[in-house]
């Protein structure tokens, strides 16, 4: 890595870590920060999904996280994200990859399909930057949400259920 990096080849390293307190992790980036050499450090048990994604919204690295989509998290990589996202939220998140928004950062909400079938609800951020080659990628941070979708949505089938309408009383 360190050879490439000094022949000018275009190297960007993904330091992952399992074990507690992130000993390796921060060690490792340490060393490659002080050689100079691009790196990101992506946590093996976060529960946030980390994705880099080009303009053209085509996955270029996907977390192991995202085993939560796809059990072969590598698979994703050259997805177009918008194929793994429900018809109805496409658009919207089409939009905010591409910038029509009109803002460098974009959050939302959306379903992606999930590997046993169906589909997961997602809150994510989605922040562009310039990466080691000058090229405009997107870092999108997505948290799973279903579980609260599906509480909120009982707890309002319940108040629906409870309610007496005013003209029976």
């Amino acid at each position: 890595v360190y050879a490439a990096h000094e022949a000018g080849l275009p190297v960007h390293v993904y330091v992952d870590e399992t074990r507690p307190r992130s000993q390796g992790a921060l060690l490792t980036a340490f060393e490659l920060g002080a050689h100079g050499v691009p790196y990101t450090v992506i946590a093996d048990n976060a529960g946030d999904m980390v994705m880099r994604v080009g303009l053209d919204g085509h996955i270029i690295f996907a977390s192991p996280a995202c085993r939560l989509i796809r059990e072969d998290v590598a698979s994703l990589e050259g997805d177009d994200i918008s194929d793994l996202m429900h018809p109805d939220d496409r658009d919207a998140a089409v939009a905010a990859l591409e910038g029509r928004s009109g803002r460098r950062s974009a959050t939302l909400r959306f379903r992606f399909r999930r590997k046993q079938g169906g589909w997961l609800y997602f809150d994510a951020r989605g922040q562009a930057y310039r990466d080691s080659r000058g090229e405009v990628r997107v870092l999108v941070l997505s948290r799973d949400i279903s579980e609260r979708i599906r509480r909120d949505e009982e707890v309002a089938r319940q108040i629906r259920v409870t309610v007496v309408p005013q003209h029976s009383i």
